[in-house]
């Protein structure tokens, strides 16, 4: 399965349907996303189920989401987490795509925390291995409704 590289831009939808972009992010966060791609290449090596371990219960995995495999970032994890137990974040586009990385500081931090992954990794394998996916799976659920819920709402938004 391919790795679905598209850089995405920072983004939310107000009421009313107004879509809000903050280009000034664009090019920390086109930065810290293409350090994920490094890692998400190197992920696709291993077996499944195997995350990267960025330290203090933060991790970055792969799942399949529409055909393609998407970086999926995970804070507050522990391998007795269920999905709701778990902040997800997924950096590719999907349905829920209200992003919020915090500021420039927040997202340079995340880099520089991937950049010393990258320099000496530390691995955690997930049980059973098909976790990710069956939590990515539930998310992606979650996401739908949620779209559904405003669109019912007036509340028009890009997929």
């Amino acid at each position: 399965m391919e790795l679905n590289e598209t850089l995405k831009v920072l983004a939310c939808v107000r009421q009313g349907g107004a879509r809000e972009t903050y280009p000034e992010y664009d090019a920390i966060y086109h930065r810290m996303q293409k350090l994920c791609f490094t890692v998400a290449k190197v992920l696709m090596t291993m077996p499944l189920g195997t995350l990267a371990d960025l330290g203090d219960r933060e991790f970055l995995g792969i799942a399949p989401y529409k055909g393609k495999l998407e970086v999926v970032a995970l804070q507050g994890y522990d391998d007795a987490c269920e999905g709701d137990d778990v902040f997800w974040n997924f950096l590719g586009p999907v349905p829920y795509s209200d992003t919020d990385m915090g500021g420039e500081d927040q997202i340079d931090e995340l880099s520089e925390t991937i950049e010393k992954w990258l320099a000496s990794p530390v691995f955690h394998q997930m049980a059973p291995a098909n976790k990710l996916e069956l939590l990515v799976q539930k998310a992606e659920a979650w996401a739908v409704a949620y779209d559904t819920e405003r669109a019912a709402k007036g509340y028009n938004r890009p997929s």
